[in-house]
């Protein structure tokens, strides 16, 4: 087995250094590639955009109220702003904008997107991207609510607004070479798993119902048990779907439906009969039938569900 995975704490750190590599190396790229100016991801708390937690630290559950996330590009030299109005810094990966004349409070309601308007006003982008797409569901997370109030606070900057669809789908879909270490160890540790999980150190293979009634007759002959074994699946069904394990007429097997594996996790009734002579009756053979239920449990064993009748009952 390979070694453990870091703990929890640990991967947070590594995954919160793929996010930052992330927005410093793929982010600005995409944006240039796609004519970008400025993405504007605008999302509620519990509704999610799709490319939300792409964005966010891995610690970050939910969008905090309304969480608006700007990415401004500032030219190759200086690279892409990214400012967070509403919602924290997300480990100091963005700059937290607030109205100055807020006290500190919380951005809530119309004040939120009059600040956003003030963002666009003073960085006056040539291009505003938000995730609309028709085609992509990865790119269709603005809602059309906060598509309404979006348009209505942006008001001419509505003209400036593009559809660049390919922008989070790519950002999205981009992995970062470091990551590749760490998916191909998590692969290893998979595949060892699967290995022993399909093995016969934890295994025992569930056999068919013809080899179970050879085996079950065998065990009588050997005990000098005159008799017959018939036992069927049961379920949502009397006669229920899985293996056959004999016919009262048919003790040699059951073709096709006898040759089914028996599989843990699956119940079953067992009818058995044995017929033995009766001194008192002049040695007629008397045949004496039983059905009772078992189970076959997760773990492979057998056991009766309540438990086998020993005693005849007697009405005197």
């Amino acid at each position: 087995m390979p070694p453990p995975l870091p703990g929890v704490r640990a991967q947070d750190a590594i995954r919160q250094e793929w996010l930052k590599a992330r927005l410093e190396r793929v982010l600005p790229g995409l944006m240039r590639r796609h004519g970008v100016a400025m993405w504007i991801v605008v999302c509620r708390e519990y509704n999610e955009d799709p490319v939300f937690f792409s964005l966010v630290s891995p610690s970050v559950m939910a969008a905090r109220r309304r969480t608006m996330l700007v990415f401004n590009d500032l030219g190759p030299e200086k690279g892409v702003e990214r400012l967070a109005l509403g919602g924290g810094s997300n480990g100091g990966l963005y700059r937290v904008y607030r109205d100055p004349d807020s006290d500190g409070r919380e951005l809530w309601g119309q004040g939120q997107w009059t600040l956003l308007r003030r963002l666009v006003d003073e960085r006056r982008p040539a291009t505003i991207a938000v995730n609309v797409s028709q085609t992509h569901a990865f790119s269709d997370g603005l809602t059309v609510g906060e598509w309404e109030q979006l348009g209505a606070a942006l008001g001419p900057w509505t003209a400036h607004i593009v559809r660049a669809e390919e922008l989070p789908l790519e950002y999205v879909e981009a992995r970062l070479p470091e990551m590749l270490p760490t998916y191909r160890h998590m692969m290893r540790i998979v595949h060892a798993l699967l290995a022993r999980a399909f093995s016969g150190e934890v295994v025992t293979p569930g056999r068919t119902g013809n080899e179970v009634l050879a085996d079950a007759l065998a065990a009588m002959k050997a005990a000098g048990v005159e008799g017959s074994i018939y036992t069927h699946p049961i379920g949502d069904h009397g006669h229920g779907a899985g293996p056959l394990i004999g016919l009262w007429d048919r003790q040699d097997g059951v073709p096709g439906r006898g040759d089914v594996r028996l599989w843990p996790s699956t119940w079953f009734s067992i009818e058995l009969q044995a017929t033995t002579a009766v001194p008192e009756w002049a040695g007629q053979p008397l045949r004496s039938a039983q059905e009772e239920d078992a189970v076959l449990g997760e773990d492979g064993r057998m056991a009766w569900v309540l438990e086998r009748q020993t005693r005849y009952h007697l009405v005197r």
